[in-house]
Parts: structure tokens; C-alpha cells; sequence
């Protein structure tokens, strides 16, 4: 074959490559063909690649040196194996025994170089590469072997589709020299050997895992090997291409496998092999645990057999404890195992037994403990008295104390040691019970039953004994032990003479006794049992005659009202002690009441009183009843009770009561109002007390519904039985002043005072009286209307004129000019009628007989209108007929500036506001000046101030010559507190509904010669007087946050143009106004950035530029200013805008800047106010102008003010303050020469 150099191609594999791309095509990219773990043999390569002679020839050298080699290296007499296979399991591994020994439990593998050599068990490629360089020693072969095996890598890399296999290079480098497993190499190997099986001559059946069987097929496809034991697929093994195959066993016994190969078109069928060996039986598996089950110095098992029997028939089953290592045997579950200690935890395992032997034991038991068994004797105790407390035993079999319980707790009840107590008589079950320990298991409950007797009652507990005539009574307390049994009876007994007195309860009264002897007593009790003991003695008692009644004093003669006391004196004949409350009897009308005792106990006169309540009333005497103990007792000093007899009572035919109180009866409410003011006279049922009357405001009247509560002026006593209230002077616009007709006919309300009171004393206590049925003095003329017309108009409205008959209350209506006339009702409703739409209402009052003005609103500007009128009295009647005025409506006017006496420190004050539709406007000047106003209604304008008071005065015109005019002063005053606004600018507008407004407060200094730059200096230091507020449309006042000068607030705006006016003020008197006019339409933002407000400029030009933004649709900017119109380009972007605007004198230029999106449309409005000398600097003639403007040489205009008011600045900016002074002067003068 001859030396190839390194990398050179071996003549063969320019054929062998084209064989190769026929029978395996290349293989997707990406993916690799599944290559199992086998141990390749490079001999059949060598053939499939080297088919003709010269190659065959070659691959022959090279094996034949390889065995040459091998024998000699072996020393072994029979290496038969060399010559195609490996005849037996022990591989050569020179003259070491230890490593002959170890390699026993490997299996063959067969080296690349095509001998046997033993890897371990695990599943292993061979490294071909060092097989090779150790069979091929001289440098020719190894030479070729690396082309060999370099050829073979580019080829798999093609088949396999591998774009790049350098990371696999070190693993797959090494075995592409090897034979892999692919199908398709498989079918073109077409070199024939004989097979071979190789086997172990005896298994053993195996719980898992299989033995393997291998043959060597000469073609490298899977073979099949058929036996009685299993079907098993072969796999590929190494050079001699042994296949193995996985046995089952389902029986012992003689397994016998046969190994066979088919053929193909080139190889004929092998000679079938078969070969037999023994499967022998094994020890079983280990069984399933089950429960375990305590007894008495025992416990029973359960298991489960063993899923893996060995093989063979479970012969049996032991059953080992743990601690103790008792055991049990039986041939199936469950097992007992017997002679366990009670008290003691044990687990327990399981080991199955066959003909192999016992298999392992099972996982251990859940543990558990034998208890041993135990029982009470408990002996019934009998029949038990009523209040004993006996002691209960029994025994437990285990020497354990039993515990005792009631099952009959309403009779008895027991301790857990055995002690009875006795609730009442009936049956009593007691049972005894021993819950167990560690040891013994719970005992069974054993009940007794027995009945509980009842025995006599205790001794009553003794009281006290009071003596009378010839008796006494006693007593007692009933005794707290009855025996069981309820007490029917006691018995008092007396010391001396044995006399007795019975009763069902204390007290007793024993009769029949010795005036002058003295006595005590006993007292016993008595069940369905019998008598008990008998009490402790009293303490001794004497009886004696009591004291006699020997007159009765009674009150004087009179009438008695609600709250007097009606006393009452006994006279006794001996000295009476009294305790508790006795009372005597009275009849006061038809009614019994009692004057109850209230002092002299221990004298001879005791006082009895009764005080008189609402409801009693006696006009012809009461009556004396009789004297009772009522609980009490009035004895002597001897405790002889008093005889309660009434003798000698006075006479009472001249004591009477009175408890009635006035009431006003409801038909007794009337109303009077046809005079001026009204009045309500109320008829009482009695006479009354004239000094309780009270004030006029102690009484209160209203309509039935509690409105209106009326004005009462006076009150006044006009009858015994009648008051008179009278109204304030009827005022038609109070309704507290007066009372319709329909007011009165609807049942007013009367609350008089809770002074008022009868002659005899008796106070109201009726409170609210409501009128019914009472028959009214009332008005029933209408009001007459004359001289009716319209005084001043406004833009929104103005006002009506008429004179009416009587005071009245005039209803009015607009409606639209020339619309259907209303009825008088439907001016009083107000609303549409008859498809008219009433645009305004509302009401006035007007005087009797002169001219009345009632005032008009809600109208709208520049229009004209009917207003139709009614008069209304005060007693609800209306004129029969309406009455009829036209109005036009002035220019609407809503001007956003300072307030009326606003101080301000800054020279140029912006004017703000709306003027209604331009279409109807005719002018608007302020001050004299005529304003541009928007398309939206809307206008600003700068004017100058000048310092001191500024008129500023507004004046809007109608197309009708209607005028609207709106007037205030503002003052600028230098040295009043710097108030700026910082945020937002003047004329801003928002799409937010609130707005945060931020700003500065500071105190200019202006004094001495150094004005100009005191002026430009703010105070540092904080005044803690120094208060800034602020109003939202002439709205509540509120207080801004402020912190170090800077302030902030936030307001809420309501849609359209809004005031936001702030003023600051000091302790020092000090103050100073600013306003920001603010637009809220929730439609888009427009913002004009430069100039961010009104602004003063030289410039002869001026770049305006500003944004739009959170617009939905595309928006569309026109500015207009001086009469030209410019539409700038929107950013569709960022929304920004500009606009080149150029000024061609020295005056104000109103700048309109609108915005729309199709829908709505927004306008702002910018001043730019351009001074005279645009575009040139100050020169020495303006330095001289100011000298002579400051020095009162000549009065400069308001241009020249405008120019040259450049002072004070601050921070560089000029500010002016409405004047020219010598700072302007120093000022323009330092400008003219260039020194600013």
C-alpha cells in the first residue's frame, strides 16, 4: 500500500466517497443523527471501504500483525480468539492475578484494533485512537489510521449537515474512526462471518435488571434471537459486531435461546446456535407494611405480601418487634405476637420466607403501646339524709385512684375524690370511672343509685318582738336548712306562760297577754317531717296601752293650686314615737289621696301633709279619711302600738283646690288683616293673670307648616280672658310681616308662654295651639297698578316703574318682543306658557300709593324685551289685570381688571374683559381710547398710569346707542408693597379647571438720596404681619401660603373668563393689589410664551411665538394685529408656532392670538406697547427733556411718560413709577452716554 504523508488521500476514498453520498444523503442542518452508545469495530469499516483487493489485502496485514502481537503479549496456550473472536470471559492482563480478579465483574468489549480487552461495566465508547496507536506501532500505520479517521470525520460532518463540529471535536474526533450505529451503514456492509452466542451458563432470576446475551453476525444489522424465555433485539457490540439482548424470566427453571441470521442478497442464512441454562429462585421481596393493633401484652399486624416472590411460593411470614425482638410466625396477615410489656412503645417488621430463603424485612410499623385491662368496684352506699355530706369510695383492679362524677347534678353533686352534697331529696346516681395511663386502658364506668331523705327544718333565726295592748308581734327570718322538704308552718311561744301563735310567715302576733309582764318568745318550723328546733329567745318586751288621737288641726281655708301643701297636725294624749311613712286619708273632689307623716315622732304633735297635682280640683271642701301604719308604727316608749282613731278633726268645707290651668280653645284663634300691621286675638278659657303676659317675643306665631314664622310686635292683656298680638308693619318683601288669607284659612300656629298663668296661679302647660274653625277678619281688595314703565336699561336687564294702590308685591316676566301677553297667573308662575318662553323673573315690592322701582336681570345684552306685571297685597290678592312695558337692553360689559381703590406699584395696568357679540357692538373705549375687541366678545388694553389716582373708565356702545360703562380708580403709589405674579401670566389660557397661582411680596425702600437703588432693593428680612389674600371672581375671601416672601395658592375656575384678584397687606398699613385674568375652556391649551404678557419695547419688530398642545384634532392659528391678519404654521409635531410682527410706530398694538380646532376656538390677547424712539437709544436731548419734565419746566404728555419713566429698576429691569423724576434723569443720562 506504500507511506501516505499527512493529509494526503488514500487512493480508495475517491470511490468510496461517491458510494457514500448515494447511500447516505446529507442530513438537515441543525440536527443530529441519533448515534447510540456502542463500541464501534474498525475491521468491518476497513472492508465496507477497501472492497478492492489491494485494500482487502492491506486491512489483512495489519490484523494478522495485531494477533501476532497480542499472542506474544498474552503468553497464553490457546488464543483462538485471535482469530475472529473472543473464546473466553477473561481478557489478558499480563501476570497480574489482582487485576484478572477485579476484572471478573466487567464485561468483554472489543478493542478498535480488533482484540478483546475489558472495560468496566458502565456504557462506554472506546477511544479507537489509542487502540490504534497501540496495535500500530510503526509510523506507515499510524499515518494512515489518522486518514483513515480524518476521511471519516468530513464524511459525517456532510451527512450530518453539521455547519461547524469544533465543539465536539475532542469526543468526536476519537470515535469516527469507529463503527457507528446508522441503518444505513448497516445495509451496505456486506462482508459474511460466522455468529457466535455467547452466555453465562447459569442465571439467577433477578428482582430487576436482565443478563445479556451477545453473538457476532458478520452484517452490521440488528439480529433477532428467538427462545421460550423472551424475544430479545440484539444490539451491535464492538469489531466482531456482538449484539445483546435483555432476558425475562417469569418462571424458574431451563431457559433455552436460539440465535439466528436470514441473510440478505449477498450472505446466505447462518447456522441457528442455541444454548440452555438453568434459572434458578431467589429470596422474595419485602412485604407491605399494614396497621398495627394494641392489646393486652399483645399486638396484631397487618401486611401485604411481597409484589416479588423469588421465584418460588412464600412458605411464610414472621413478624419481628421493636424493642424486644419478639417474633411470630404465620403463613399469612395478620400475625399476633404475644408477651409484649404494657407501658412500652413497639414497632414491628415483616420478612416473607421461601425455598431461596427470607427476603429483607419490611419498613417498620407506626408505634404504638399494649395497655392492660382494669376494673371498679364500687358498692351502693344506701339510702342518705338530706343535708349530710358523706364520703363515696371504690377500687380500681390496677391500684389507680377512680374519679367521681354526678349524673344527677339537680339532686347531688360530688367531688372527684368521693364528697357528696345534697341539693334536695329524690334519686341521686353517682358513677365511678378510671380514665387509664400509660399502662392500663380506661376502665368501664360503674353507676350507683340511691335515694336522698328529707329530715325536720332548721331553727328560724329570731327577729325582734314589739309589744302592744295585751299582745305582741314577732319577728322572724325563715331558717336556711329546710330539711329537704318546704316549711308548711311556725309557731311563736311565749316566756312565761306557754301561749302560742302559728303562721305561714313573719310576723306573728300572739294575743292574750298580761299588760305589766314582761315577755320573750321562741319560734319554730315545721316540714311534712316534723318540727324542728326552736329559735333563740327574744329580747323582752312589755305590753302597755299605746297613745290616743286627741284632735286634728287642718289647713286654712282657701283655694290650693298645683304644688301647695295641704299639713295637717295630730295632737296625741301621751308622748308617740313614730317610724316609717304612716298617712292619712283625703278626698279631694272624687279622687282618695294621702297626706303622708313628715315630722314630730317622740312629741305629741306628729305633721301629715299632701302637696296638690295637676288634675285635682274640689270646690266645696275636701274630706278627712282615716290614720293607717302604712308599714310603719307609732307606739310609746314602751312599744305599745297607738290607737289610729281621728277624733276632733277641724273643719275643711272652706279648704278648696284648683288645678285647672288656662287653655286656649283652637276656634278661639283669629285673625284680623285688614288693618296694618295684622293682628291674631286669642279667647282663653279663664280669666288670666295680667302680669303674666310677657314680652312680645315670649310668644310665637306661624303658619300651619311652620312657615312663615311671623314678627310678632306686641302682646297685650286686651280682656280678662283675651290677648291681642300684633303683627310688625306690614312689609311686602318679609313674608314674617304679614298673613295671607289663604294663611289664615290654613290654620295658624299659637305658642304662648309658659309664665302665663290664671288668677289663682296656674300656669299654661298647653304649649302649640293650632287654629281650627275660627271665623277671620280678612282682606278680600285687590291692588290697582298705574303709571307703569322702564327706568335705566342694562345690559342685562334694568328697571320697572309703577305705582300700586296698596303695599304690594310686584311679580314680573320678560319675554321676547311682541310675544302672546300672559294672564296674571302665569306672570306669578314664571314660567313658559303657550309655547312663549319666558326668558327672566322675578319680584319687588312696591309702596301704597307712590312710585315703587322693582329691578330687572337675566336679560341678555342689546335685545329688546316685553316685561308684564302683577301686584299681590299682603293678604294674597292680585290685580285683576297684567300690566305692560318694552325694554332694550344696553351692551354687555364684564370688565377683568384691579378693583375700585386697588394700589398697585406697577405703571402699566392691564384692562381686560368681554363686550358681548362683537355684531352688536357698536365702540369700546377705555379712557377715551378705542379697543379692538375679539371674535370671541373679549378685549385687552394696556393703560399707562401715572402716579397718584388713575380714572379708569370703560365705556361699550350697542349698535341701538345703548351704553354700558363701568368706572374705577386705581392708584400707583411707588413705595406700596411690590407685589408680583409669577405664575401664570396675564390672559392666560387653561384647559385645566384649577389653576396654582405663585408669586413675591416685598417692601420697596424709598427714602433719601439713595432712591434709585433703595427702590431696586427688597427687604430681606421676613415681616411676619405681612398677609396675602385673594378672590376668584368677586368671590370668597381666602389666604394664601406664604413663605419667605413667595406665596401660592390654588382656585378653581369656572368656564370662560375669570378674575383672580390678590391683594397684600402689612401691620404697617401697607398695601398693594395684582389681578390675572385666566381663561378655562376644556377644549385644547393655547399658550403665547414671548411675549409672555403686555410688554414695553424699542424694538421696531418683535418675534411672537407660543404652542398648542392636547388638541385631539388640527388646529388652526390666526393673529391679528393693527388691522392685518397672519396665519402661521403649526408644528404638527410639538404644536409651536411663531409670527414675525413688525411696528411702524410709537403706540399700542393689540395682538389677538386665536386658535381652533373646528369645534371650539380660543383667543388670547398680547399688548405690545412700543415707546417713542423705536429702534434708537437715549440721547443727551432726552437727558435734558426729563430734567426739565422733573424740575416742573414743562409737563410731559403721555408719550414722553411712557419713554422716559425708565426708574426705579429692579434686577436690571425698568419698572417706572408713573412719573419723571430725577432718577429717570441720572438714569436716561447714564444711558446717553453709554455709562448703562
Amino acid at each position: 500500500m506504500g507511506n501516505y504523508h499527512r493529509g494526503q488521500r488514500h487512493p480508495g476514498f475517491q470511490h468510496q466517497h461517491a458510494r457514500d453520498q448515494q447511500h447516505h444523503p446529507a442530513q438537515p442542518a441543525g440536527r443530529h443523527r441519533h448515534i447510540p452508545r456502542q463500541r464501534p469495530g474498525i475491521r468491518g469499516d476497513r472492508r465496507h471501504h477497501y472492497r478492492d483487493q489491494i485494500h482487502r489485502r492491506h486491512v489483512g496485514q495489519i490484523r494478522r500483525r495485531r494477533r501476532r502481537q497480542l499472542q506474544r503479549g498474552l503468553g497464553n496456550a490457546d488464543h483462538r480468539h485471535l482469530a475472529g473472536r473472543v473464546g473466553g470471559r477473561r481478557p489478558y492482563h499480563g501476570n497480574d492475578p489482582q487485576r484478572h480478579q477485579r476484572h471478573e465483574q466487567r464485561r468483554p468489549v472489543h478493542l478498535c484494533g480488533g482484540a478483546h480487552g475489558h472495560r468496566r461495566l458502565a456504557d462506554e465508547r472506546p477511544d479507537c485512537r489509542g487502540d490504534q496507536r497501540h496495535h500500530h506501532r510503526h509510523q506507515p500505520h499510524r499515518r494512515h489510521l489518522r486518514h483513515v479517521r480524518h476521511h471519516r470525520r468530513h464524511r459525517h460532518h456532510r451527512q450530518l449537515g453539521y455547519p461547524d463540529h469544533g465543539h465536539r471535536a475532542g469526543r468526536l474526533a476519537r470515535h469516527r474512526g469507529c463503527h457507528r450505529h446508522h441503518g444505513g451503514r448497516h445495509q451496505r456492509h456486506q462482508l459474511k462471518r460466522p455468529v457466535h452466542l455467547q452466555g453465562e451458563p447459569d442465571h439467577h432470576l433477578q428482582q430487576s435488571g436482565r443478563p445479556e446475551l451477545r453473538h457476532h453476525p458478520a452484517p452490521e444489522r440488528h439480529r433477532l434471537l428467538r427462545s421460550d424465555c423472551h424475544l430479545l433485539l440484539l444490539h451491535h457490540r464492538g469489531l466482531h459486531r456482538h449484539y445483546r439482548g435483555a432476558l425475562t424470566f417469569p418462571a424458574t427453571g431451563t431457559c433455552t435461546i436460539n440465535a439466528n441470521q436470514t441473510g440478505d442478497g449477498t450472505y446466505n442464512a447462518a447456522t441457528t446456535v442455541t444454548r440452555s441454562f438453568a434459572v434458578n429462585a431467589v429470596v422474595p421481596g419485602a412485604p407491605a407494611i399494614g396497621s398495627a393493633t394494641a392489646g393486652n401484652t399483645q399486638a396484631t399486624i397487618a401486611f401485604t405480601g411481597p409484589a416479588f416472590t423469588g421465584g418460588a411460593a412464600i412458605t411464610g411470614y414472621t413478624v419481628t418487634s421493636n424493642p424486644g425482638n419478639l417474633t411470630a410466625t404465620a403463613l399469612g396477615s395478620p400475625i399476633t405476637v404475644t408477651g409484649l410489656a404494657n407501658g412500652t412503645a413497639y414497632t414491628f417488621t415483616v420478612t416473607a420466607t421461601n425455598s431461596a430463603g427470607t427476603g429483607p424485612a419490611s419498613a417498620p410499623s407506626t408505634s404504638f403501646t399494649p395497655k392492660g385491662i382494669q376494673t371498679i368496684t364500687f358498692a351502693n352506699p344506701g339510702a342518705q339524709n338530706f343535708g349530710t355530706t358523706p364520703t363515696l369510695s371504690a377500687t380500681v383492679s390496677s391500684g389507680l385512684a377512680p374519679t367521681f362524677t354526678s349524673s344527677t347534678t339537680g339532686v347531688c353533686t360530688i367531688t372527684p375524690v368521693g364528697v357528696l352534697t345534697f341539693l334536695t331529696t329524690g334519686t341521686c346516681t353517682i358513677n365511678a370511672a378510671q380514665a387509664g395511663n400509660a399502662a392500663y386502658n380506661a376502665a368501664t364506668t360503674v353507676s350507683r343509685s340511691f335515694s336522698v331523705n328529707a329530715v325536720v327544718p332548721g331553727a328560724p333565726i329570731m327577729g325582734s318582738a314589739s309589744a302592744g295592748d295585751a299582745q305582741a308581734s314577732v319577728t322572724f327570718t325563715a331558717p336556711a336548712f329546710t330539711g329537704g322538704s318546704a316549711v308548711t308552718s311556725y309557731t311563736v311561744t311565749t316566756n312565761p306562760g306557754g301561749l302560742t301563735a302559728t303562721g305561714t310567715a313573719s310576723p306573728i302576733t300572739v294575743t292574750g297577754l298580761t299588760n305589766g309582764t314582761a315577755y320573750t318568745f321562741t319560734v319554730t318550723a315545721t316540714n311534712n317531717v316534723g318540727t324542728g328546733a326552736a329559735s333563740a329567745a327574744s329580747s323582752s318586751v312589755t305590753p302597755n296601752p299605746g297613745p290616743a288621737v286627741a284632735s286634728v288641726a287642718v289647713p286654712a281655708n282657701g283655694t290650693y293650686k298645683i304644688g301647695d301643701n295641704l299639713d295637717f297636725t295630730i295632737i296625741w294624749d301621751s308622748v308617740a314615737t313614730v317610724t316609717g311613712t304612716p298617712r292619712m286619708a283625703l278626698v279631694i273632689g272624687s279622687s282618695t289621696v294621702y297626706a303622708t307623716y313628715m315630722s314630730g315622732s317622740g312629741t305629741t304633735a306628729t305633721l301629715f301633709r299632701y302637696t296638690v297635682t295637676a288634675g285635682q280640683s274640689d270646690s266645696d271642701g275636701i274630706t278627712v279619711g282615716a290614720l293607717t301604719l302604712n308599714g310603719g308604727t307609732i307606739r310609746n316608749s314602751a312599744n305599745s302600738n297607738a290607737t289610729l282613731t281621728l277624733t276632733g278633726v277641724g273643719n275643711t268645707s272652706g279648704v278648696l283646690v284648683d288645678t285647672t290651668a288656662p287653655t286656649l280653645p283652637a276656634v278661639n284663634i283669629v285673625v284680623n288683616n285688614q288693618s296694618d300691621p295684622h293682628k291674631i286675638v286669642l279667647t282663653f278659657n279663664k280669666a288670666l293673670n295680667a302680669t303674666t303676659i310677657g314680652a312680645a317675643s315670649a310668644w310665637a306665631a306661624a303658619a300651619n307648616g311652620g312657615a312663615p314664622i311671623y314678627a310678632i310686635a306686641g302682646a297685650a292683656l286686651t280682656a280678662a280672658n283675651q290677648v291681642t298680638l300684633t303683627l310688625a308693619a306690614v312689609d311686602i318683601t318679609t313674608a314674617a310681616t304679614f298673613i295671607t288669607d289663604s294663611a289664615a284659612n290654613a290654620h295658624l300656629r299659637i305658642t304662648p308662654p309658659a309664665t302665663l298663668a290664671d288668677s289663682v296661679g296656674n300656669t299654661y302647660a298647653a304649649g302649640q295651639v293650632t287654629e281650627s274653625g275660627a271665623a277671620h277678619i280678612l282682606d278680600t281688595t285687590p291692588p290697582v297698578l298705574a303709571s307703569v314703565g322702564i327706568g335705566a336699561a342694562t345690559s342685562t336687564g334694568g328697571t320697572m316703574t309703577a305705582i300700586a294702590s296698596e303695599k304690594a308685591k310686584g311679580y314680573w316676566i320678560a319675554v321676547a318682543g311682541g310675544a302672546t301677553a300672559p294672564a296674571v297667573a302665569q306672570v306669578k308662575a314664571g314660567v313658559a306658557y303657550g309655547g312663549v318662553t319666558v326668558v327672566a323673573d322675578g319680584t319687588g315690592a312696591l309702596p301704597a300709593g307712590s312710585a315703587g322701582s322693582i329691578a330687572l336681570n337675566g336679560l341678555a345684552p342689546s335685545t329688546v324685551y316685553d316685561i308684564y306685571l302683577v301686584a299681590e297685597d299682603a293678604a294674597g290678592n292680585a290685580t285683576a289685570a297684567v300690566a305692560k312695558a318694552v325694554i332694550t337692553t344696553g351692551a354687555a360689559l364684564k370688565v377683568s381688571t384691579l378693583p375700585d381703590g386697588a394700589v398697585t406699584t406697577d405703571t402699566t395696568l392691564n384692562v381686560s374683559g368681554t363686550a358681548g357679540t362683537p355684531a352688536n357692538l357698536k365702540s369700546l373705549t377705555i379712557n377715551g381710547t378705542s379697543v379692538a375687541v375679539a371674535a370671541d366678545g373679549s378685549f385687552s388694553y394696556p393703560v399707562q398710569l401715572l402716579a397718584g389716582a388713575n380714572a379708569i373708565t370703560v365705556v361699550a356702545t350697542d349698535i341701538s346707542g345703548t351704553i354700558a360703562t363701568d368706572s374705577r380708580t386705581i392708584t400707583l403709589d411707588s413705595s406700596a408693597l411690590h407685589l408680583a405674579v409669577a405664575y401664570p401670566p396675564d390672559n392666560k389660557a387653561l384647559i385645566q379647571q384649577s389653576v396654582t397661582v405663585t408669586g413675591s411680596i416685598a417692601e420697596l425702600l424709598a427714602s433719601g438720596t439713595a432712591k434709585i437703588a433703595a427702590k431696586a432693593e427688597a427687604a430681606t428680612a421676613a415681616d411676619p404681619t405681612m398677609v396675602v389674600s385673594y378672590s376668584i371672581n368677586d368671590g370668597t375671601p381666602g389666604t394664601a401660603t406664604l413663605t419667605d416672601g413667595t406665596y401660592s395658592f390654588t382656585v378653581d375656575l369656572t368656564s370662560g373668563m375669570n378674575t383672580i384678584q390678590i391683594s397684600a397687606a402689612n401691620g404697617a398699613g401697607k398695601t398693594a393689589q395684582a389681578k390675572r385674568t385666566v381663561t378655562y375652556q376644556p377644549a385644547f391649551s393655547l399658550t403665547v410664551s414671548d411675549p409672555a404678557s403686555d410688554i414695553r419695547t424699542p424694538q421696531t419688530s418683535y418675534l411672537l411665538q407660543g404652542i398648542v398642545a392636547d388638541n385631539s384634532a388640527p388646529v388652526t392659528v390666526t393673529i391679528t394685529m393693527d388691522g392685518q391678519t397672519y396665519t402661521p404654521t403649526v408644528d404638527s409635531t410639538t404644536g409651536a408656532f411663531q409670527q414675525q410682527l413688525t411696528f411702524s410706530g410709537s403706540k399700542v398694538y393689540q395682538v389677538s392670538v386665536t386658535a381652533t380646532d373646528g369645534s371650539a376656538t380660543l383667543s388670547v390677547p398680547r399688548n405690545i406697547i412700543t415707546v417713542a424712539g423705536a429702534g434708537s437709544a437715549f440721547t443727551i436731548v432726552d437727558a435734558l427733556t426729563a430734567l426739565k419734565a422733573s424740575v416742573g419746566l414743562v409737563t410731559p404728555d403721555q408719550s414722553q411718560i411712557l419713554r422716559l419713566d425708565v426708574a426705579p429698576m429692579v434686577s436690571g429691569v425698568s419698572v417706572g413709577d408713573g412719573m419723571v423724576d430725577m432718577e429717570d434723569v441720572i438714569i436716561v443720562l447714564r444711558k446717553a452716554v453709554g455709562l448703562l
